[in-house]
């Protein structure tokens, strides 16, 4: 199959970009929170948030013709009540943890012409606070990529009289979460990084769930994992990895399991 490509086909696909530079942006500075909760002029929002105001009023013009936010007449911005849904930390069903991991690939991304043609030059370390900020990020995505279907897995896996389960790589607890809401005589144990545990301390708080979960901080690439557990949960690990990491993980699951346990 062949495509007739057109020029503006192409100028198209060259400035895609530009919007979702626009969105990144917005999201990046919280734009869509503070408009759910106080509907602002360019003026008072770029004080709220000591902003330039003539960048400011170009980036809510540029949203509102996205359809991203509506202007009033008398130049009030405002969310609408599906956007906000999306786009405000507010909403228990925001996208928003997904946006800001796209905005720490944004800086990724960026760098694919020199590592291509090989003139990328040495890295400079990220400071803690942007590692700490791009780790946030991530777990936030990858709960919302999980949430809608943490029921279903739940479901499909049947945990039956399964009273100890481990989350391998648990990241925020999501899975987790669902398992003992499924299991009221379940409790859990998890595995993850150091750095990602008072993250998943934070969400089972949250949930009520803390006092069920035991927390352990690891690689599971260098460390074993606890043991005496009959239910084993591995999510978004597998792909990345190649045959020996594999037969090497499941190795140390097997350990971490009782006689008849069972890994999804």
């Amino acid at each position: 199959m062949t495509i007739d490509h057109k020029p503006d086909d192409i100028l198209k696909l060259a400035r895609q970009f530009m919007e979702s530079r626009i969105l990144l942006t917005a999201a990046e500075l919280n734009l869509f929170t503070l408009l759910d909760e106080v509907p602002s002029t360019a003026e008072n929002l770029a004080g709220r948030i000591t902003a330039d105001l003539r960048g400011m009023t170009i980036l809510l013009d540029a949203l509102s013709a996205m359809g991203l936010l509506i202007k009033e007449p008398d130049g009030v911005y405002r969310c609408s009540p599906d956007v906000a849904a999306c786009l405000s930390d507010r909403s228990p069903h925001s996208v928003l943890p997904m946006i800001h991991h796209a905005n720490h690939l944004w800086k990724s991304w960026s760098n694919l012409t020199s590592k291509v043609s090989g003139t990328e030059s040495a890295e400079i370390p990220a400071s803690t606070a942007r590692n700490t900020d791009d780790m946030r990020a991530f777990i936030g995505a990858m709960h919302v990529v999980g949430a809608p279907l943490a029921n279903k897995i739940v479901t499909a896996v049947k945990p039956g009289e399964a009273r100890n389960l481990i989350d391998v790589g648990g990241a925020s607890g999501t899975y987790t979460i669902a398992f003992l809401s499924t299991a009221p005589n379940m409790k859990a144990t998890l595995f993850d990084r150091p750095a990602v545990i008072p993250i998943a301390r934070e969400r089972m708080a949250e949930a009520g769930m803390a006092d069920r979960v035991r927390f352990v901080a690891g690689d599971f690439y260098a460390d074993e994992l606890p043991g005496g557990h009959d239910l084993a949960m591995l999510s978004a690990i597998i792909h990345q990895n190649n045959a020996a990491q594999n037969v090497e993980l499941f190795r140390k699951v097997l350990h971490a399991m009782v006689s008849g346990g069972r890994l999804w």
